[in-house]
C-alpha cells in the first residue's frame, strides 16, 4: 500500500505545485522520452510506408507471373488476358516487352469514368519473371496514406501514455528517493537555526547510504561542532559579563579614589600656591588686605574665584532679604571648550579664556560680581535688575559678544557659549541651591545644540526628579523584561508588496502603562543603559526576523535604530556580528539607521565604524535626513545604501498641487549617489502619489500601517499576500 500510496493523484499535484525540482526533473524526463519517441515514430512511419509499398509490388509481380502463367508466353493470350487479370487487382497498367523492346501486350484498367487514384511505377526483369520479357507496371498505392495516418495516430497514442507512465514512476521514485530527504533536512535547518541554544536536537534521524545520507551526516557533525562553538560562546560571554561587571566595579573605586587624590592635590597646590604668594607678598612688606584678594582671585583670567562667588552670593541673598532688590544669576559654559584645547593646545586654551574673560569683565558694572568658576564655566552675579527683561538683554549681549572669532597665531577660533539663568527669590537659601537652579537652566540650554541662554523654572526641577525615577525603573525594566517590540511595515512603492519593517521599542510600564520611546530613550541616552536597551532592541528584532523567516513570511529586511551613543562605543560592530550569529539572521537582512545628527559628531570615527559595519554585510541608512545639515562631501563618503526623508519635509507636501522642495532635492541626489530613499510619516494618498512618482523606493506611515504588536504584522503580512494573490 505504502508504493501504491506514492502514485495517488493528490500526492502526485501536491508535488508538482510545490517542488521546483519536481517540475524541473519531470519536465525534462517526460520532453526527453517525447522527443526520442519523436524519432522512433519518424522511422517507424518510414518503414511502414516502405514495408506497405514493398507489399503492394511483390502482390502486382505476383499478378503479372500469374498472367505471364497463364498465356503460356504468347502475345495474343497475353492481350485477351490482360481484362481478367486486371480487373480487381493492384495492377492498374501494365506494358509487356519483348527484348528488343518492342510492345507485346498492354493492360489497362483506366477510363474516362475511373476516379484519380495514387500509383507508382515498378519494373520487372526477365530473370526476375523468368519469361523472355520486360514489364513495366502502375501500381495502386490509393489506400497506403490512410494506412499511414492510422499509424501515426496509433504510434502517438502509445508514445504520449509511455511518456506519461515514465514521468509518473520518475517523479514517485524522485519524491521516495530524494526529495522526502531534502524535505526532511530543510525542515531540520529551520527548526536548528530557530533554536540555537540547542541545535544538536535537530538532527536528520534517517540513515541512508548514499549521497543524501552522507550530507544528512556532514549536517549532523555540523550541528554538533555549532553546538559547541555556541556553548563556547555562552561560557565565554558569562565569563566576560562577570568579569565586565568586575571591572566597571573596580574602575568605579579606583575612579572615586583618584578624584578625592587629584582634588586633594589640587587642594594642596592650591594652598601651596597662596601660601608662596602670601610668603612673597610678607616678604615685600604687602598690606594683609592684598593678600586676601590673591586668596579669592583666579590666578589665569584674574576673576574672583569659586570661594569668592560663593560668598557674594550669600551676601546678596542676605541683603535681599533685608531690601527690596533683585538680582540675576548667570552661568556661562564655552561650547566645545575641550576640543578647542585639543587643536590649539593649553596655550591656546589659555588665550581663549583670558579673551573670554576681559569681553565678560567689559560688560559687566561695578555692583555685579564676575567669577571664574571651573576651567570653562565663569557666572555673574547681576545686582539690582528691575526684571527678567534686564537679564535676558544682558545674557544676549554676552552670547553677541563671545561669538566673535578670536585670534591666535594667525588663526581664528571660533567660539559659543551656553547661558543658564535663575531669578534670585525666597525659595533660594545658599548659594549651593542658586548654583545647583542655574546649573540645571545651563543644561537646558546645552539641550538647544548651545549657543543659546535658558531660565531656571522649577518645573526644570521637577522633570529632573522625574527622570531620576525613570532611569531608576529603566534599570528594573531591562531585569524585568519590560520592554517590547512593535514593528511598522513599510512598502515597497513598485511592488506594492511589503519589503520590510521598522522595529521601533516599546516599555510596558506596570503603573503608567505602554510607554513610546520618546518618553525614556532621552533619559537612556544619558547613561550607560542606552547601551543594553540598544543591544537588546538589535538581539530580539534579529531574532524575530529569523523566526518570520523560517515561519515562511519571506524575507524581511528588519530596520533597528542605532543611537550615537551606540555608534561611539568601541564594541558595537563586535556586537552586531555576535547577535547576527547567535540569531542565524542573513546580515543582508539587517538594516541599522543612524540620524544624521550622530552620523555629524565624530565623523571620520563615525566613517571607520560605518565601514567595519557594511563589511559585515549589513544595510546602514540615515534617519531624518535633512534635519543634521551634513556636508554632501561627507554624505558621499557615507557607506550608506539608504536615505530617509525626515517627517518635516513630508508634511510640506499639504495637497496635490504643493511643489515639495526638499523631498525632490532628497530624491534626485540620493538617486546621483546610488542610494534608495525611504519616506517616513506618510499619511496622506496624495502623499503617496507624489512621492511615487518622485522615484521614491520605500514609504512608511500611518497611511500605509501603524507600529504593531508581532502577531498583529504576522497577520498585516498575510493579509497583504492575500490581497496580492487575489488581485493577481
Amino acid at each position: 500500500m505504502a508504493f501504491f500510496s506514492l502514485f495517488s493523484p493528490q500526492r502526485i499535484w501536491d508535488t508538482l505545485v510545490h517542488c521546483r525540482l519536481c517540475r524541473q526533473v519531470t519536465g525534462a524526463v517526460f520532453i526527453a522520452i517525447v522527443l526520442v519517441e519523436g524519432a522512433i515514430l519518424i522511422f517507424s512511419v518510414n518503414n511502414f510506408e516502405r514495408d506497405r509499398l514493398l507489399e503492394i509490388e511483390r502482390e502486382g509481380f505476383a499478378v503479372v507471373r500469374a498472367w505471364l502463367e497463364i498465356s503460356g508466353d504468347s502475345p495474343v493470350t497475353l492481350n485477351k488476358m490482360a481484362p481478367m487479370i486486371g480487373g480487381g487487382s493492384v495492377l492498374l497498367s501494365a506494358q509487356v516487352t519483348d527484348e528488343e523492346g518492342k510492345e507485346v501486350a498492354y493492360l489497362s484498367q483506366n477510363s474516362i469514368l475511373a476516379p484519380a487514384q495514387e500509383t507508382f511505377q515498378a519494373s520487372w526483369s526477365p530473370s526476375e519473371l523468368g519469361y523472355p520479357y520486360w514489364v513495366s507496371a502502375r501500381l495502386d498505392k490509393t489506400e497506403i496514406p490512410a494506412q499511414v495516418t492510422a499509424f501515426i495516430w496509433r504510434i502517438i497514442g502509445l508514445v504520449l501514455l509511455i511518456s506519461f507512465f515514465v514521468t509518473i514512476v520518475t517523479m514517485a521514485i524522485l519524491e521516495r528517493l530524494m526529495l522526502h530527504p531534502i524535505r526532511q533536512m530543510h525542515a531540520r535547518m529551520g527548526e536548528a537555526g530557530l533554536d540555537l541554544a540547542h541545535p544538536e536536537n535537530h538532527q536528520v534521524t534517517d540513515r541512508r547510504n548514499d549521497e543524501l545520507g552522507d550530507m544528512a551526516g556532514a549536517y549532523n557533525q555540523l550541528l554538533g561542532r555549532l553546538s559547541k562553538a555556541f556553548a563556547e560562546i555562552r561560557t565565554q560571554q558569562e565569563n566576560l559579563q562577570h568579569h565586565n561587571t568586575q571591572l566597571e566595579s573596580d574602575v568605579a573605586e579606583r575612579t572615586k579614589e583618584l578624584n578625592l587624590v587629584v582634588h586633594d592635590l589640587r587642594r594642596e597646590a592650591v594652598e601651596r600656591e597662596r601660601a608662596e604668594k602670601a610668603l612673597d607678598a610678607s616678604k615685600s612688606e604687602l598690606s594683609s588686605e592684598h593678600l586676601k584678594k590673591l586668596a579669592y582671585t583666579d590666578t589665569l583670567t584674574g576673576l574672583a574665584n569659586r570661594d569668592l562667588f560663593m560668598d557674594r552670593c550669600n551676601q546678596v541673598l542676605r541683603q535681599m532679604k533685608r531690601q527690596d532688590v533683585k538680582a540675576a544669576v548667570h552661568l556661562i559654559d564655552l561650547d566645545g571648550f575641550h576640543a578647542i584645547n585639543q587643536t590649539y593646545g593649553s596655550q591656546g586654551g589659555d588665550t581663549v579664556l583670558q579673551t573670554v574673560a576681559d569681553r565678560l569683565g567689559a560688560l559687566v558694572r561695578e555692583s555685579d560680581t564676575l567669577a571664574r568658576l571651573s576651567a570653562d564655566e565663569f557666572a555673574v552675579v547681576q545686582f539690582d535688575i528691575q526684571d527678567s527683561d534686564d537679564a535676558s538683554v544682558f545674557a544676549q549681549r554676552i552670547t553677541e559678544r563671545i561669538r566673535e572669532a578670536i585670534d591666535w597665531q594667525d588663526e581664528e577660533i571660533d567660539i559659543s557659549c551656553s547661558i543658564g539663568i535663575t531669578l534670585l527669590g525666597s525659595e533660594d537659601t545658599s548659594a549651593e541651591d542658586v548654583l545647583h537652579h542655574v546649573a540645571l537652566a545651563r543644561g537646558r540650554a546645552k539641550e538647544d545644540q548651545g549657543a543659546s541662554y535658558h531660565f531656571y523654572a522649577e518645573e526644570m526641577n521637577r522633570q529632573a526628579l522625574e527622570r531620576q525615577d525613570i532611569e531608576r525603573d529603566l534599570k528594573k525594566a531591562l531585569q524585568r523584561d519590560e520592554l517590547v517590540l512593535f514593528y511598522q511595515p513599510k512598502l515597497d512603492v513598485r511592488n506594492k508588496h511589503v519589503s520590510g519593517m521598522e522595529a521601533l521599542v516599546r516599555w510596558n510600564h506596570p503603573e503608567r502603562g505602554l510607554l513610546g520611546p520618546g518618553f525614556f530613550i532621552p533619559v537612556a541616552e544619558r547613561s550607560p543603559l542606552i547601551i543594553a536597551i540598544g543591544e537588546w532592541v538589535l538581539r530580539e528584532a534579529c531574532r524575530q526576523a529569523q523566526r518570520w523567516q523560517g515561519e515562511g513570511m519571506g524575507k524581511l529586511k528588519v530596520a533597528v535604530n542605532v543611537s550615537a551613543v551606540q555608534l561611539a562605543e568601541s564594541c558595537m560592530v563586535t556586537t552586531v556580528r555576535q547577535v547576527l550569529l547567535e540569531t542565524g539572521l542573513a546580515p543582508h537582512l539587517l538594516e541599522l539607521e543612524i540620524t544624521e545628527s550622530a552620523v555629524m559628531e565624530n565623523v571620520e570615527d563615525t566613517i571607520t565604524v560605518l565601514e567595519e559595519l557594511r563589511g559585515l554585510g549589513v544595510s546602514l541608512s540615515i534617519d531624518d535626513f535633512g534635519t543634521g545639515y551634513s556636508s554632501l562631501n561627507y554624505l558621499k563618503r557615507f557607506p550608506v545604501k539608504r536615505i530617509k526623508i525626515d517627517k518635516a519635509f513630508v508634511d510640506e507636501i499639504v495637497d496635490e498641487t504643493s511643489e515639495g522642495v526638499i523631498a525632490r532635492a532628497v530624491v534626485t541626489m540620493g538617486h546621483s549617489f546610488g542610494m534608495e530613499i525611504t519616506a517616513e510619516g506618510v499619511e496622506e494618498e496624495f502623499q503617496h502619489q507624489f512621492l511615487s512618482n518622485l522615484g521614491c523606493d520605500e514609504i512608511q506611515g500611518y497611511l500605509f500601517a501603524k507600529p504593531m504588536a508581532a502577531v498583529d504584522f504576522e497577520d498585516f503580512v498575510k493579509a497583504q499576500a492575500k490581497d496580492a494573490g487575489s488581485a493577481q
